[in-house]
């Protein structure tokens, strides 16, 4: 963090802890669970995300990917305390991925700067998404592995810049 920051380079990094990896996870080892996304369950695995978000900003990050929509909500609210620096910058994961616009307006809402939508979505859908959010950054993935349904967009490249820019293109 301390070369990015000397070089003017940024770095996000993820927030645990996972569910599936906290000690409280039977339910996400289930198929059920594992298709609810990485939504904590539990006040230690909540409090341990405020936490890893305290420490990382002592140490210079200002970049997180969060997982959970609620510790999103918290991690907004501490941000606009000025309890976490205001130049944070909170990325949703694909794992609390949007579909649609209305779901975008309510992450941006609670904080997010940065939302990755779902794998297969259309250029309609996502200039929609564009359109009613103007000021977020919108991660789009574009090649996505078989597991999550082998979507291959690079054909699409050209236009998903016309119609949603500001955005990043999200690989793998």
């Amino acid at each position: 963090l301390h070369l990015c920051k000397e070089n003017g380079y940024g770095m996000l990094l993820g927030l645990g802890p996972r569910p599936e990896y906290d000690i409280k996870s039977s339910f996400y080892r289930t198929n059920f669970g594992l298709e609810q996304g990485r939504q904590l369950n539990n006040n230690d695995a909540i409090a341990q995300s405020v936490e890893e978000a305290h420490r990382l900003a002592e140490l210079g990050c200002r970049g997180l990917i969060v997982y959970d929509p609620g510790v999103l909500t918290l991690l907004k609210a501490l941000r606009d305390k000025g309890v976490l620096p205001h130049s944070m910058q909170f990325k949703t994961s694909s794992h609390c991925m949007v579909t649609n616009p209305f779901i975008a307006r309510i992450m941006q809402e609670n904080g997010a700067n940065s939302v990755t939508t779902s794998h297969d979505l259309s250029i309609a859908v996502i200039y929609e998404i564009r359109r009613y959010n103007p000021d977020l950054i919108i991660d789009i993935p574009i090649d996505v592995y078989q597991s999550k349904g082998g979507y291959l967009r690079f054909y699409e490249v050209g236009e998903l810049a016309q119609v949603a820019a500001p955005m990043f293109l999200k690989v793998g």
